[in-house]
């Protein structure tokens, strides 16, 4: 996608790239792509958003991991109704250590400190709480 691409032009290249990628790497074991939930300036998105991974979705029947500001309702959700083969966690996985017996128990995340994000030091990295601690 290059600065002159539509949004619709934009999604017809990369569903052609995702179908090459299926073509030419037989037995891939899997696409990750992250659904657009960040807009300029580091502002999260919340609810549903304009333009989904569906259309690619559609195009592969490789394994399909979806990312991008899942919680555990949505990313249940997300699997159960068939939009993902399975859901990746990013920035919660930094700022959740616990994040997997959080999933389990059905417990919040802690919020990410995206002003620590890439900076040099500890903070934002080593220093979130576990369930237990909070």
């Amino acid at each position: 996608m290059d600065a002159t691409d539509t949004v619709d032009r934009a999604i017809e290249k990369n569903i052609y790239l995702v179908q090459e990628l299926e073509r030419r790497v037989p037995g891939m074991a899997y696409i990750h792509m992250v659904e657009p939930r960040v807009a300029g300036g580091n502002v999260e998105l919340e609810g549903p958003i304009e333009h989904s991974l569906e259309p690619f979705r559609q195009a592969t029947s490789t394994p399909f991991l979806a990312a991008g500001g899942y919680q555990r309702s949505t990313a249940i959700s997300a699997v159960s109704s068939g939009h993902a083969d399975g859901i990746v966690f990013g920035r919660y996985f930094v700022s959740t250590p616990d994040l997997v017996k959080r999933v389990a128990a059905d417990a919040a995340f802690n919020p990410c400190k995206r002003d620590t994000f890439y900076t040099p030091g500890l903070e934002g990295y080593t220093d979130y709480p576990c369930l237990e601690d909070s």
